[in-house]
């Protein structure tokens, strides 16, 4: 049975999109798209999964927490648009590794889940950009997806998490919110524009860091180097202000999506 497509106007008036780019791309294609109409929602995070994840175990571990040594995590999509906040990461821990060898040889970084391909097709994203920078040795990346659980057991477990971002300042990331909701110390590298970097800033959460273009990557990693490896900040969690983050609790997100849909079946019955 052939599918009923409704006019234009009627798709327009209940859209949801994690970037507002999204939007503005679409209605450069199509003209008689509006990107007033899309609503920027992100995908939200649950305190109850977090709570899960704390007893939850990994069938198939991929960092070996509890061995002595500090492990930051990294846990989603990455690529080579991320490139320059890898750059900084690795670049900074390069000059800790120079001044304080003894310390920085107790560093692990751990990148899981950074590719979309299935196996065996998987692509390594982090490794390449470790190995120009000559630290390869204390990275490991596991570029297959993992089970939501998992991904969740390992940023709760975490000694550090690391937030890095794209050269795409459009770039929204959602998993910053379970990062939060992980209460651990956290590295945050993001474009200067990207409004993960704003979200970040009106929780008060992170050690939080923006760049530009590639012009000024060595300035970021010297501050990095010297206030999260040097000066100790990686041991250090930040308290967020959580009683701004119910918007983006996976319960405030729902509430919006919901009221979309109010409005867009009001919308739609007064013709409008």
């Amino acid at each position: 049975m052939g599918e009923r497509l409704l006019p234009p106007d009627t798709y327009q008036t209940a859209r949801r999109v994690v970037s507002r780019a999204y939007g503005e791309t679409l209605a450069k294609s199509y003209p008689w798209f509006s990107a007033e109409s899309m609503r920027v929602l992100p995908f939200g995070a649950s305190e109850k999964d977090l709570a899960a994840a704390q007893i939850h175990v990994p069938k198939e571990p991929l960092v070996p927490f509890g061995d002595g040594l500090v492990h930051h995590v990294y846990a989603g999509r990455c690529g080579p648009d991320m490139s320059t906040s890898l750059t900084i990461v690795f670049r900074a821990f390069k000059r800790f590794l120079n001044e304080r060898a003894g310390e920085a040889q107790r560093i692990r970084f751990h990148f899981i889940g950074t590719d979309y391909a299935p196996r065996p097709f998987g692509r390594e994203w982090a490794m390449p950009v470790a190995r120009a920078e000559g630290v390869e040795a204390f990275v490991s990346e596991h570029c297959y997806r993992v089970p939501y659980f998992d991904a969740l057991h390992y940023l709760v477990k975490s000694d550090a998490l690391i937030a890095i971002g794209s050269n795409d300042p459009t770039y929204s990331a959602s998993k910053i919110f379970p990062y939060v909701l992980a209460r651990r110390p956290t590295l945050i590298i993001f474009h200067e524009k990207s409004p993960v970097l704003s979200f970040a800033a009106t929780l008060n959460c992170g050690r939080r860091y923006s760049f530009n273009d590639t012009s000024n990557i060595d300035e970021i990693a010297e501050a990095v180097a010297s206030d999260w490896y040097l000066r100790g900040q990686m041991h250090e969690y930040v308290e967020a202000d959580l009683s701004r983050f119910s918007l983006f609790t996976a319960q405030g997100m729902t509430h919006q999506l919901a009221a979309r849909f109010d409005e867009a079946i009001a919308r739609h019955g007064t013709g409008s």
